[in-house]
């Protein structure tokens, strides 16, 4: 499935850490895209997961894939509103504001998933459905 020979997958994969070869980041991409996944995913996983038990794993699985793929393009987007607001570049953004504004997007997000389950109560509640 990677297209990496076995003897190698072998090398790479070796149970002993110190028989281990180094692997390169093709080889790294061809292995979590064989597994269905891919760099960003598998390291949210990984630090997201610390510590949490294998059902809330699976239980939250398709919340971390969301995620990936949200916040995938949030860096360009984000440099493409800084260039809209007159005044402000990427020079003037300083690290310490990371903070302030992840808990503001994640206000914001949990704020939008109450909006989407009231819209589905009120699609499967309502009598009054029409399209």
């Amino acid at each position: 499935m990677t297209g990496i020979s076995k003897s190698r997958l072998g090398l790479l994969l070796h149970s002993d850490p110190d028989k281990r070869s180094v692997m390169t980041l093709p080889e790294l991409e061809k292995i979590l895209h064989a597994l269905g996944t891919n760099i960003l995913q598998a390291y949210i996983c990984i630090e997201t997961f610390k510590g949490l038990e294998l059902p809330d794993r699976e239980r939250y699985a398709t919340v971390i894939s969301m995620l990936c793929e949200m916040f995938a393009g949030l860096p360009r987007k984000i440099i493409e509103a800084l260039d809209e607001i007159n005044g402000i570049d990427g020079s003037e953004v300083k690290r310490d504001w990371g903070a302030p504004l992840q808990k503001a997007v994640v206000k914001r997000v949990a704020e939008e998933v109450v909006k989407i389950r009231e819209r589905r109560a009120r699609i499967t509640d309502g009598d009054d459905f029409q399209i």
